[in-house]
This record gives C-alpha cells, structure tokens and sequence, in this order.
C-alpha cells in the first residue's frame, strides 16, 4: 500500500482470576489480575479518591493455585492530607471447564 510494513497483534491468552470480595476480572498473569483487584479494593476501601500505587503490589506466597498479594493503597483525607496502608489479596485463577465429551453419537 503506502510501503508500511504490516504486522500482525497478535494478543495474550486471558486467564479468568477471582478474588474474594470482588467481581471475576480477565488478565494475561496472576499479578496484572492482582493489579486490577488491587484498584478496585483502593475504591472500596477509600472511595472514588482512592488509589493503588503501580509498584506498590508485592507477592507474598504462592500455594498451588492460589496467589497473595500484598497493596499499598492511599486515601486522600482532605487537603494534602492522606492515609496509606496495606491490603491483602489472594488471587486464584479460574480453571477453564473441560470439553464435554458427547457420547450420544453427534
């Protein structure tokens, strides 16, 4: 066409992750899932002024499927005035269900 070179996206698996307390998300790892519950606890916890801090998520320990999070989260409290301090989230990911096998013979 115009001599660009086109390249092909070519996008991530997404896994589902759950975590309790909030709604499934869809990510590509365990930690950007974390990262996204990490947001909405900084909301719940602190209203719409709340937020998470994007190098402030740490791995604490992985059993098995399930994964802890540690989040540092700031609540704005009035003029230059906030508050901080930790969350805890277990992230797991949500195994996909098995094909069925049709056994009556379609």
């Amino acid at each position: 066409m115009d001599g660009e070179r086109h390249q092909r996206v070519v996008k991530a698996p997404m896994s589902r992750f759950t975590c309790p307390g909030f709604e499934p998300v869809e990510a590509i790892s365990v930690a950007e899932a974390a990262k996204l519950f990490a947001a909405r606890a900084a909301v719940s916890e602190c209203g719409p002024d709340g937020y998470m801090h994007p190098m402030s998520i740490r791995l604490l320990r992985s059993d098995g499927g399930k994964t802890t999070f540690a989040a540092f989260v700031d609540c704005h409290k009035g003029r230059g005035i906030t508050k901080g301090y930790d969350v805890f989230l277990t992230v797991e990911e949500v195994a996909e269900a098995a094909p069925k096998n049709r056994s009556d013979g379609c």
